[in-house]
């Protein structure tokens, strides 16, 4: 699954340690260690896939250079990264990360397990778990937007990996899939549909429509779709998008970055299954 690159100043995913404190870590013996051995994690996964790093950074949508200093363990790595590169190579995230415990893909549950097979009604085969099959260079994740047990959105989880019907070529790499549930998708995706997405987003964003998370007092880390409503710069040089609500009375949500090109969305609308096309 590929993504965009990082950026500083928005309001997506955070960095996986505090960004004051990033140059302090960089210096700790135990976290350049910790950070060598999940490059080490990151080599062996590509290596086993057979890409380069310039094929896997394309891949994982990170410029070459970066993708490199994440496999050097010279770079201190943003959880949305790690979830690009995870993705990317076709691994879960704690499949790379040292001293986590390693599952496949989540458990799913009746309403997951009923929505997979409605995946299936659409032509997708999902895969099972673990399976070690070349099929899945094909494959895209179906992805899980659930809450996690600290009442926080975390990043996506994989229910599945999914292969596509055989006449559908997907249009680039940085694939995924997104059930439409609690409206976090809606109108554009009705209750219960599957949406395929693509990463990054790249420019031009102005009215494309993008997953977000939307962080607030109330609703802290919910995932919506939103459509860029605007792009403006700043006397400083940054880029400030306005990311507006397809539903009444939800105030727009406003995105800063260096450059257009950094804005941090999770992904750009590209269907709803069973749809002709994008509304």
């Amino acid at each position: 699954m590929t993504v965009p690159h990082e950026s500083k100043g928005s309001e997506s995913f955070p960095p996986a340690f505090p960004s004051a404190s990033m140059r302090d870590l960089t210096q700790d013996a135990d976290f350049t260690s910790w950070l060598k051995e999940l490059g080490r994690r990151i080599q062996a996964r590509r290596k086993a896939l057979g890409l380069t790093q310039s094929q896997a950074g394309e891949r994982c949508g990170v410029d070459l250079k970066q993708y490199q200093d994440y496999e050097g363990g010279r770079r201190p790595i943003t959880t949305r990264n790690l979830f690009r590169i995870a993705c990317g190579l076709e691994v879960p995230p704690a499949a790379l990360v040292p001293g986590a415990i390693e599952a496949p893909v989540v458990a799913v549950r009746g309403t997951e397990v009923e929505g997979l097979k409605d995946l299936e009604r659409h032509g997708w085969k999902v895969l099972p778990p673990g399976e070690a099959d070349p099929r899945r260079r094909r494959a895209v994740p179906a992805v899980d937007l659930r809450i996690n047990g600290r009442g926080r959105y975390a990043a996506p989880l994989v229910l599945a990996w999914a292969l596509p019907p055989a006449n559908k070529k997907l249009s680039r790499s940085g694939m995924f899939l997104v059930r439409c549930q609690a409206g976090n998708l809606s109108p554009v995706v009705p209750e219960g549909s599957w949406a395929l997405f693509h990463q990054p987003a790249r420019p031009p964003l102005l009215g494309k429509l993008v997953l977000v998370r939307c962080d607030s007092a109330d609703k802290s880390g919910a995932w919506e779709l939103r459509r860029v409503g605007g792009l403006e710069i700043d006397a400083d040089g940054s880029t400030r998008a306005r990311m507006d609500s397809l539903r009444q009375n939800v105030p727009p949500l406003t995105l800063r970055a260096r450059a257009e090109s950094e804005i941090e969305t999770q992904g750009e609308l590209s269907e709803v299954l069973g749809q002709a096309g994008r509304r």
